[in-house]
C-alpha cells in the first residue's frame, strides 16, 4: 500500500500530521483510511533519534468490516526514528466476536521530504 500526508512540527515540538492511506487487506481488496493524527516527541539525548506516541482519529473503510461502509476510529500511534524517516505502528483492537476481525498491528514507514 501508500499513500501521504501532510505533517508539521507544532510550537510545542509535537507532531500534527493529515494523511490518506490505502493497502491491500488480507481478503486481497482495498482498505482505506484518512486521518489525523498527533504525537507527541521525545528526542533520545543529542542522537538525531526521537520516540512518539499518541493518537489518531480516522474513517476507514474495510469490505469485511461495517458491510462495507465507512466508519470512524480513534487508534493509539507509537514511532521511532528520525524527523526524516520513522517507523510508525497502531494498533487495530478487536471489533468483532468473529475470528480475524482485530487485533492488528499495522506498521508505516514514513519518509519527509523538503
Amino acid at each position: 500500500g501508500g499513500g501521504f500526508g501532510k505533517s508539521l512540527r507544532n510550537s510545542s515540538g509535537n507532531d500534527e500530521s493529515l494523511y490518506v492511506i490505502v493497502i491491500r487487506d488480507s481478503l486481497y481488496k482495498p482498505q482505506w483510511a484518512a486521518g489525523y493524527s498527533y504525537e507527541w516527541i521525545f528526542p533520545l539525548g543529542g542522537s538525531g533519534m526521537e520516540v512518539g506516541a499518541g493518537v489518531t482519529a480516522l474513517i476507514m473503510r474495510r469490505s469485511d468490516w461495517a458491510n462495507g461502509v465507512p466508519f470512524p476510529a480513534l487508534l493509539p500511534v507509537a514511532s521511532i526514528g528520525t524527523r526524516k524517516a520513522r517507523l510508525e505502528a497502531t494498533f487495530v483492537p478487536r471489533l468483532s466476536t468473529s475470528k480475524g476481525k482485530g487485533n492488528i498491528i499495522l506498521l508505516v514507514g514514513k519518509f519527509t521530504f523538503g
